[in-house]
């Protein structure tokens, strides 16, 4: 059975579809194994930015609170130095 010069080239086009497809088949899997692998790689950082922020918010919480602690201490000794003043007028030179 011969086959016509249509039907021929017919062929030798779904032939070079078949293959585009398969190229482009190819080409997209390695692309969606390339999103897949970097997005691994991108969690560790994610974790640690996450882990940064919260040390920076807690360090400033411990910094609010010293200072709150420092302020007090201040308001008491002034005080103290106050009644101390009171009871030791100083004499003058």
């Amino acid at each position: 059975m011969e086959t016509c010069p249509e039907h021929a080239d017919m062929m030798v086009k779904v032939a070079v579809i078949e293959t585009s497809v398969k190229n482009t088949e190819k080409t997209i899997k390695s692309s969606i194994l390339a999103v897949a692998n970097h997005i691994k790689s991108g969690q560790a950082w994610r974790i640690g930015i996450v882990g940064v922020a919260g040390m920076v918010i807690i360090q400033s919480l411990i910094l609010a609170s010293m200072w709150g602690r420092l302020c007090r201490t201040v308001e008491v000794n002034s005080e103290r130095i106050v009644v101390l003043e009171a009871l030791h007028p100083r004499s003058p030179k």
